[in-house]
């Protein structure tokens, strides 16, 4: 789903690279399959998604948040920060997630939208 990102070593050629599938277990499909913020320490699902957290220095605890377009989880944000207050973070990271959802939603419309006539 995802293809920007940063932190830490992570290139963006490393994020572009990443291949986490939806059909395996791990955090972010909670988020995705849940359709709610995942905060918290990453179940133990499996080798892809210890691959993947080991990309950004095996996290004990992760964000991920869904990006709406209605009902339609069209992103998913990931982060996490050994330093900050979990709790007070995943309620930051569902805020920049909505405000994507709006975001989106004003691009789409406004592509919608007759050019003004000169």
């Amino acid at each position: 789903m995802g293809h920007r990102g940063f932190g830490g070593t992570v290139s963006n050629d490393t994020v572009e690279a990443i291949l986490l599938p939806l059909s395996t277990p791990s955090a972010l499909r909670t988020a995705h399959d849940e359709n709610r913020v995942f905060a918290g320490k990453p179940p133990d699902t499996g080798a892809v998604q210890t691959r993947f957290l080991r990309m950004f220095g095996a996290p004990r605890e992760i964000i991920a948040a869904p990006v709406r377009l209605k009902e339609r989880v069209v992103c998913l944000l990931f982060g996490s920060n050994p330093r900050a207050d979990l709790a007070r973070t995943a309620d930051e990271v569902a805020a920049v997630a909505r405000a994507m959802e709006e975001a989106y939603l004003r691009i789409i419309r406004d592509g919608k939208r007759p050019p003004p006539s000169s």
